[in-house]
């Protein structure tokens, strides 16, 4: 997938290649990386596009972790990418109703969020 992207630039794809290699403990730290560059709406739309292509990244190798599809959640809402948010974000809800007991606030907002884009 990355490595056949010829959209993306030589650092991106270097970047989500060590990630889906596994190598280091950088799962988390590249998360809150895409998460600095979503939670911004004034950020230009090449940044959303290539904090989708991270987040997809990182979400593949832990489809199962809450906060990761938060993240891509929200950077799919940023990409304008909307149908594709919600999704992401009703299972990054679920996952962590299951895991805490209880909705996450930012979950939440996005859903809403989301759900006023597409006009429901």
């Amino acid at each position: 997938m990355i490595q056949a992207d010829v959209s993306a630039d030589e650092e991106l794809r270097a970047t989500a290649l060590k990630i889906a290699s596994g190598e280091g403990d950088c799962y988390h730290w590249t998360n809150s990386s895409v998460w600095g560059a979503v939670q911004d709406a004034s950020r230009p739309q090449q940044e959303a596009d290539r904090a989708v292509t991270i987040a997809e990244v990182i979400c593949a190798r832990f489809p199962n972790n809450g906060g990761f599809l938060n993240t891509l959640g929200i950077a799919y809402y940023r990409a304008g990418r909307y149908g594709e948010a919600l999704r992401t974000l009703h299972r990054s809800d679920e996952l962590n109703r299951k895991d805490t007991g209880r909705s996450h606030p930012i979950d939440l907002a996005a859903i809403i969020m989301t759900l006023v884009k597409l006009d429901r």
